[in-house]
């Protein structure tokens, strides 16, 4: 049975939809078996940052309204780094989010090993939808007041949190401090997720999302970090500590392909 990661935010802007794609192709890049969907009604992206516009015959309220299959819905991800996509829908979501979205994941569940849910960055329907049919819950913010207190208040609405594994992503971390940045220690306080990692201020990133490219395939800050989120959730160890030391240090943001 799959994972079912929802992806959450307070705030517009705070990189939800980057990190939902980018962690959804790290882990296909680690051989998993991952679907993303886009759980965005009226309004969707994860579409662009993935390519996957031209492709989308049919997107996930056709499937809540039968219009069309699963089958026909899902746009496969055929690359190496491509997770299988459902698509936004432009229009609103049917009555019974929570039921529908619950059978939905049933049958998928079954042929995944990871479902990540990008959510809109908000507490409706479409949150606690997504909220209740996850087991794992991913918080992301950037380190500033308005970020972090928006989205302490989204998450501070799961009801049912203590059953769930619950984390924290902090986006967009600047290698200098900036006078209205939070550290990471109040951060996680406020919020009270464990801190799954830091994703650093990457000039990169934008470009990744204009062509449809995720950046966790390139050896980029962003790139990097990502990485190693998506191998946290895969149980593997890797030391923060070391990873900002030498990388913040040392290292170079170059855009080359991981290899």
């Amino acid at each position: 049975m799959a994972r079912i990661i929802g992806v959450v935010s307070g705030k517009g802007g705070s990189g939800k939809t980057t990190v939902a794609v980018n962690v959804a192709s790290g882990l296909k890049l680690l051989g998993k078996k991952v679907m993303l969907i886009d759980y965005s009604f009226g309004v969707r992206n994860a579409d662009i940052p993935l390519n996957r516009t031209d492709a989308m015959l049919y997107n996930i309220n056709d499937i809540f309204s039968k219009a069309s299959s699963i089958d026909e819905t899902v746009v496969k991800g055929e690359e190496s780094y491509m997770p299988d996509f459902l698509g936004g829908s432009l229009d609103v979501c049917l009555s019974d989010h929570t039921g529908l979205l619950q059978r939905l994941l049933k049958n998928l569940s079954k042929e995944y090993d990871y479902i990540i849910i990008d959510t809109p960055s908000s507490c409706g329907y479409e949150f606690e939808a997504v909220t209740s049919c996850s087991n794992v819950v991913v918080a992301v913010c950037t380190p500033d007041a308005i970020s972090v207190s928006n989205t302490a208040l989204c998450t501070g609405r799961i009801g049912n949190i203590d059953s769930k594994e619950f984390y924290l992503v902090i986006n967009n971390a600047a290698l200098t401090e900036a006078e209205n940045d939070i550290c990471a220690e109040q951060i996680i306080d406020e919020i009270g997720a464990r801190l799954l990692g830091i994703v650093r201020s990457d000039k990169y990133v934008a470009q990744s999302l204009e062509k449809g490219d995720p950046i966790v395939r390139y050896d980029t800050f962003a790139g990097k970090d990502l990485e190693h989120i998506s191998r946290r959730l895969c149980g593997e160890y890797i030391l923060r500590e070391k990873q900002s030391f030498s990388e913040r240090l040392f290292d170079k943001n170059k855009l080359t392909l991981k290899k």
